[in-house]
């Protein structure tokens, strides 16, 4: 076994220490690491059993180096538990196996923070408190649908009031839960920094695609120098200008050769290098869809259609008022739904009491 590598021959099934037999944190049965998102990414095979990345990923280059060498035969990985054989793709990172998506949300840390009301000063889980729209628009002059605005830099934090001092203090007033609208506030500042980062990352793009168009045209350039020497041939003076250009011709064909093997051989490895990154990117955005994200798009709009306002239709045409006797007698009009005529007759006779 000395033909083996030694990086390759530290796979092997230890015994279980007692703490991690009682430990509640999820663990890789083989090796008793604990899972993370990083190195030691929970992996499943399909038989059903779950392993970390790291021990698929040494048994399987192990593997590789013992019997086939390049890895072009082997295409099979053996659990560790049954021995069960599952397909490997030797294209794919960690070799085409699926993350447990299910074990990686329970190894996320808890993202809701600890906030202090604003009102009575006591630490509460972010989920539990609200926002007054009332309240925030009279104390702070700032009116919390604005925040949606792209010049909005007020922080949510400022608003946010527990769900006591809410039925306590607020309890007939229009309030909406402050964490959706922390969470809208903060990805809009981290949308805004992104868009920074995806500027500078277009226009480097577009400077390298002037390079790379230019580099083509450059190649034709030299392709047609070196024909013309070629026609230049057949007006040679004599056989002495003749065998130089000949060795002129040779000398400059092998740099050209010389330049197109160095940009064939940069563009294989920066395609590789491309392909290999896009690869990775994308199982990273398929653990990040599977362990971070919600089924729906996070909407600012669905959040405030809490306040709304009621549709109202009024019965009657509005009339000029003259006194405080025909506000109130049409407004017992509107409510009993009498005729507009009955409404003046009641009106009439009221003020007759008073005048």
């Amino acid at each position: 076994m000395s033909f083996i590598p030694s990086k390759f021959t530290d796979v092997h099934s230890t015994e279980v220490p007692l703490e991690a037999k009682f430990s509640l944190k999820p663990s890789c049965k083989f090796c008793s690491n604990e899972f993370n998102d990083k190195d030691r990414i929970p992996k499943l095979l399909q038989c059903g059993h779950t392993f970390c990345s790291s021990c698929i990923r040494k048994s399987v280059e192990s593997n590789k180096f013992s019997y086939s060498g390049d890895g072009d035969v082997f295409r099979h990985f053996n659990c560790f538990t049954r021995k069960k054989q599952s397909e490997i793709d030797t294209n794919k990172s960690d070799y085409g196996f699926p993350s447990n998506f299910q074990l990686m949300e329970v190894l996320q840390p808890n993202d809701t923070r600890s906030l202090k009301c604003i009102e009575c000063l006591v630490d509460c889980n972010e989920c539990m408190m609200q926002i007054c729209r009332i309240c925030t628009f009279d104390k702070f002059n700032f009116d919390i649908v604005d925040i949606d605005k792209q010049n909005s830099v007020t922080d949510p934090d400022n608003f946010a009031i527990c769900s006591a001092c809410i039925l306590k203090n607020h309890n007939n007033h229009c309030y909406i839960d402050f964490y959706p609208i922390r969470r809208y506030w903060h990805f809009k500042n981290v949308l805004r920094d992104v868009n920074v980062a995806k500027a500078n990352y277009d226009k480097f793009f577009c400077e390298a695609r002037e390079v790379m168009d230019k580099t083509p045209r450059l190649l034709s350039r030299l392709q047609d120098e070196t024909s013309r020497m070629v026609e230049l041939m057949s007006y040679a003076k004599s056989s002495h200008q003749l065998k130089y250009m000949e060795k002129r011709y040779e000398e400059e064909m092998k740099k050209v050769v010389g330049v197109s093997k160095c940009i064939k051989d940069s563009l294989i490895k920066l395609n590789s290098d491309l392909e290999n990154n896009s690869l990775a990117l994308r199982d990273e955005n398929d653990n990040l869809k599977g362990t971070a994200c919600d089924e729906k798009k996070m909407d600012i709009g669905d959040v405030f259609k809490v306040f709304d306002p009621p549709t109202i239709v009024f019965q009657a045409p509005i009339l000029f008022v003259k006194n405080v006797f025909e506000l109130v007698w049409l407004s017992v009009s509107w409510a009993t739904k009498v005729t507009l005529d009955e409404a003046h007759k009641l009106i009439q006779k009221q003020k007759a009491k008073y005048i």
